[in-house]
């Protein structure tokens, strides 16, 4: 029986390998967490802090679009969640919720072009920073 999707093509989101970052920072460096990549849909964003209390920036680009996030004197330890601030006023800025997060505050954010990026722009001592983004890119099947 012939297909009536024939000549149709289709697509699907396929989870890919975290993006991770585990690094001592540097005042006021840029450390990409995930480079520009292509067809992305970012499901979840995290980060902690080991050392000093620090204040963390997180940049999103997505289709040459940036937005950015800061958490200032971020407590030890504590996991913090960037969620794209979509449900807020101020739709350029990502807001932070500690591990206490409210899975209904969270959005999917999907690009053709995507790129995240973070930096301490404090100093208070040395500070190691691990990321992790949870993220799908979107395959012809």
């Amino acid at each position: 029986m012939p297909s009536a999707c024939k000549g149709v093509v289709k697509y699907r989101w396929e989870l890919q390998v975290d993006a991770t970052l585990n690094v001592v920072a540097v005042q006021n460096t840029w450390y990409t967490i995930l480079p520009t990549t292509e067809d992305v849909r970012i499901l979840e964003m995290m980060f902690q802090l080991t050392g000093f209390a620090e204040t963390i920036e997180y940049e999103l680009t997505v289709d040459g679009s940036t937005r950015v996030g800061t958490e200032a004197c971020i407590v030890l330890p504590a996991e913090y969640y960037p969620i794209v601030g979509y449900r807020y006023p101020d739709a350029n800025l990502l807001k932070f919720r500690t591990v206490d997060r409210n899975a209904a505050l969270y959005q999917a954010v999907e690009g053709h072009s995507v790129r995240i990026r973070m930096r301490k722009t404090t100093a208070a001592g040395a500070t190691t920073v691990q990321a992790v983004v949870f993220w799908e890119r979107l395959i012809q099947v």
